[in-house]
């Protein structure tokens, strides 16, 4: 269950909308992760750890605060969007419906079933942010090649 604490951030954000609309704005923007809110204790405990079980749990915490677009957390900011004409460009962190596990896998050939405990999952996410705000580099990284390409390179053979 969220706390209470989204729910007045994301009151607030509708009064901000609100606010800019009527200021004639066309897009208002907000900060990374402001619902539920900027995962302060990263800085404050040893953040990139890993395997650690005080991070899990932290971790685990804060997506357990996380909105659910299908259970209607955005709506009233969605509806503060149409009635003022403005565009929203706002960070969050989110999550899927939970579904039942046990639903048929569609157009496949083998049935799979398990059971999942939730709160594992949650913690163990910690470990596979491999592209977000908590990457690991050490693990998963992207290289940019920003030299002009061609179709031919030579290089001296040494």
């Amino acid at each position: 269950m969220r706390q209470p604490g989204c729910d007045a951030t994301l009151a607030k954000v509708v009064e901000w909308v609100d606010r800019a609309a009527a200021e004639g704005c066309k897009l208002v923007a907000f900060g990374e992760a402001l619902v539920p809110g900027y995962p302060f204790w990263v800085e404050r405990t040893e953040g990139a750890k890993f395997e650690s079980d005080l991070q899990k749990t932290l971790y685990a915490h804060y997506v357990s605060q996380a909105v659910t677009i299908e259970d209607g957390d955005l709506d009233s900011v969605c509806k503060a969007a149409a009635r003022g004409s403005i565009t929203i460009v706002m960070s969050v962190a989110g999550l899927m419906r939970k579904e039942d596990i046990g639903d048929e896998i569609p157009a496949a050939d083998v049935l799979r079933v398990a059971e999942l405990d939730h709160e594992r999952v949650l913690d163990e996410r910690y470990s596979l942010d491999v592209a977000g705000h908590y990457s690991r580099p050490d693990v998963t990284r992207l290289i940019v090649n920003r030299k002009r390409q061609t179709t031919a390179e030579f290089t001296d053979g040494d």
